[in-house]
């Protein structure tokens, strides 16, 4: 094999293992302490630096949803909590910045309203 075919093949290994990498989410490397950055509330959203942590176990605490259970599908993570009317639900999406970033959970990606990663 000569040098050109070594480089080629380094270079699509990379790509390969930087996508999967971004798009493959486990409670392990999701799990940690998050906090609100957008100083807008949302309809039954955070406010400006809600707290909100995963545990590796699927369990949650949250200053705006309490205490529950997430579940990874795919880049969603979709919350389960009870409230004073019964359970319900919350989805937000998995995102790494620039592949290779802490994971953001976006509450509305098209507007930027996201969880960073502090812990």
């Amino acid at each position: 094999m000569n040098r050109r075919n070594i480089i080629i093949i380094l270079i699509v290994l990379f790509i390969t293992l930087s996508l999967a990498y971004d798009n493959i989410y486990t409670p392990r490397f999701i799990s940690g302490t998050y906090i609100y950055h957008f100083p807008s509330a949302v309809a039954e959203g955070p406010n400006l630096n809600d707290k909100l942590t995963l545990n590796d176990d699927g369990n949650f605490e949250s200053d705006t949803w309490g205490k529950g259970t997430y579940e990874i599908n795919g880049s969603d993570l979709e919350l389960t909590y009870q409230y004073e009317l019964g359970n319900a639900g919350f989805e937000l999406t998995i995102y790494r910045p620039m592949f290779w970033g802490e994971p953001h959970l976006y509450v509305v990606k098209d507007l930027g309203y996201y969880f960073a990663k502090v812990d």
